[in-house]
Parts: C-alpha cells; structure tokens; sequence
C-alpha cells in the first residue's frame, strides 16, 4: 500500500511538473507575440530608412520607392534594404521585389518611371514651331520630296540629289507627289535626254543615266499610277532608245526601269511588243555582256509567268489582254530556245561557278520548252 502510494505521489508530481513547463511556454508564447506586435505597431505612420542591411518594417510604415523588399520564411516579417546592384537574396527569403510608388504603378509599362496622366501631347505644327524658333525646322516627305525637284531644275542635276529622290521614290504617296510635281518632265525626261547633259563629262553623264533610270524604277515599282503616267508621257519609247546604250551599266539599269513599267500591265507589255521592244531585248542576250543578258531572261521570265497565272486563275478578262501582247509567239519567232541555249553556254565558259546565272538560263529553257510543247499539242488539237 506504501509502495503505491509512493508511485502515484511521483507521477502526480511529474505530471504537475509538466503542466508548469507547458503553462510557461505558452506564456511565453503570447508574450512574444504581442511583443513581436507591438514592436510592429510602433511603426505606424513612420517612414522606413533603409540601409545596406535587411531590416524589419514595422506595421504601417511607408516604404520609399526603389528598395528590395522580402518576407523572411523564418521570422515572418517583412524586410527591407537599399538596392546593392546584384546582391543574391538569403534563403530565407520568399520573394524579392523592387518597390514602387502607386503615381509610377501609372505609369506606362513601356516608358517606366513617365506618367502618362501628366504627359502632353503636342501637335505637329506647335513641334515645328518651337523647333523653328530653334533653328531645326522638321518637314514631311512632301516638303522634302518638292524642294529636291525644285533644286534639280533650278541647279541640273546630282548624284546626291537623284539619290535621295529615288530613296523617298520607293514610297507609294511620294511616288504619286513626285507625278504632280512633274517630275518626269523636269527630272526623268531632262536626264535621259543626252542633249541636257552635254555640258558633263561622259563618265559623269552615264553615271547620271543610270541613276535617273534607278529612280524610274524605284518610282513604278508595283506602283500602276506611274506605270500609267509613264505611258502617257511616252518614258516607254525613251526607255526602248535608252536598251541601246553604249554603256552596259546603263543598259542594265534601263532594263530594269523597263521591267518596273511592264509587269502587271499587260497594256505597256502590247505596245512595247508592238514597237519592237522584245526583238531588241533578244538582242540585248546576244550582245555578250553576261550582266545584262541575265537581267533580260529575267525579265522575260516574269511575263511569261504572268501568263501562265492569268490562265490558271481564267479570268477571262485578263486572259484577253495578256493574248493580245503575245509574249510566247514574239519569243519563239524570234528563236528565243536557240539563243537561250547559246547564252547559256557562254555563261558556263565565263564563270563555270556561277550557279544563280546557270540556274536562270536553265529555267527559262524549260519554260520556253514548256511553251513549244504546248503550243504542238494545241496545233495537233
């Protein structure tokens, strides 16, 4: 009986030892806590100063602009500190941002720290005014676009200058602007008139052509307002003179000038046909000069593929206008197969690596075979 009173005498001892122990830990506890609260609640209406170090930020407290910022999974505060350019967050950290203030959470996300609220747009003609009163006067397209036509017929022309009007040429509004500034007239026609350019040194004079006749091509280009204009001011018969040419440097830019006003425009395509302007492009290929000679069978290439497009999408329309140029029949009475053969030939003997060359010559070979083909099967139809 002694014996159990002593054993339950020691458990009931341990046992009220153990509610101590836990009593004070939970005391502890809520001590600590509130501690911890009102340690953040001191905070209030504060601002945070950062330094170099993480610092806990109190409950309440405003944090400036540009700091790191993280919750601590240890602690579960948050902290805080000034940015260090590349420091590497702690482990204990969950995420780290950048703050910012709610005027730059305005802001737009593609002009970081501009508020677009404040921003003031302004109209060209208040831009162009203070720019003037700065002596930087700002102007459109047009405004260049008129004053280069008009230095050109007031001082002849320039290498510079034509540059420039064949860079706005490639524009299709600019294209059109330069037509109603008469442009052609005063620029096109005087250049490629050799007479206008007798005062030049023949070097300097080609190297004009070729330049006017580059900005002829740039200012037609899939454009069929100024194929249209080109036609009516007679550029096509200019052009088809310009293919004789002594120099190959300005043949070549005439044949490209010559394929800006041709392709798409079946119209341009009979009347060029009709002047004898595919029978002189045949001549140019037996002429010699490999440059050139490439840039004619490419020429040709294109057209006869307009065709064969236009036959595919049988728009009947189209398909009358493109037979009435007759490109097929003009090539192949002209023996166009025999003299693609020999081109052909003549490029492999000039530069056997010349696979873009080969590789023309080739497909219009084909396709002109093609052509013949079909043309035998429809006489035996």
């Amino acid at each position: 009986m002694v014996a159990l009173r002593e054993i339950f005498s020691e458990y009931t001892y341990t046992k009220i030892a153990i509610g101590v122990v836990c009593i004070l830990l939970y005391v502890g506890l809520i001590s600590g806590k509130e501690n911890r609260e009102e340690m953040l609640e001191d905070g209030a209406d504060e601002v945070f100063v950062p330094t170099d170090e993480w610092k806990v930020v109190k409950k309440g407290q405003k944090i400036p602009a540009g700091l790191h910022v993280r919750m601590n999974l240890e602690t579960g505060l948050n902290e805080a500190k000034l940015l260090d350019g590349g420091s590497k967050s702690k482990s204990g950290a969950v995420a780290t941002t950048v703050a910012t203030t709610s005027q730059e959470k305005k802001s737009n996300h593609l002009l970081p720290g501009v508020n677009l609220e404040k921003v003031k747009f302004k109209s060209y003609d208040q831009i162009k005014k203070e720019l003037r009163d700065a002596n930087v006067v700002p102007k459109t397209d047009m405004e260049v676009l008129k004053e280069l036509v008009d230095r050109h017929e007031k001082n002849g022309a320039s290498l510079k200058l034509l540059e420039d009007l064949e860079y706005l040429g490639h524009q299709y509004d600019n294209a059109l602007e330069f037509i109603r500034l008469d442009g052609f007239r005063t620029v096109i026609h005087h250049n490629l008139n050799g007479s206008n350019l007798i005062d030049y040194e023949e070097e300097h004079e080609d190297e004009l052509k070729r330049m006017t006749l580059v900005l002829l091509g740039s200012l037609a280009q899939n454009n069929p307002k100024v194929q249209i204009h080109a036609m009516e001011t007679n550029t096509l018969t200019m052009l088809q003179r310009l293919l004789g040419e002594r120099n190959p440097d300005v043949r070549s830019s005439a044949v490209y000038a010559l394929g800006s006003v041709l392709r798409r425009f079946p119209f341009a395509q009979r009347k060029f046909g009709e002047s004898g302007g595919f029978e002189n492009l045949v001549d140019l290929i037996e002429s010699g000069n490999i440059k050139v000679g490439l840039k004619v069978i490419t020429l040709l290439s294109d057209l006869l593929n307009e065709m064969e497009q236009v036959e595919e999408e049988k728009e009947l329309n189209k398909i009358e206008q493109y037979r009435q140029v007759e490109v097929r029949n003009r090539l192949l009475a002209l023996n166009y197969n025999n003299i693609l053969t020999t081109f052909l030939v003549n490029v492999v003997k000039a530069d056997p690596a010349d696979e873009d060359g080969i590789e023309i010559c080739t497909v219009a070979i084909k396709q002109i075979g093609a052509t013949t083909k079909d043309r035998r099967l429809n006489a035996e139809l």
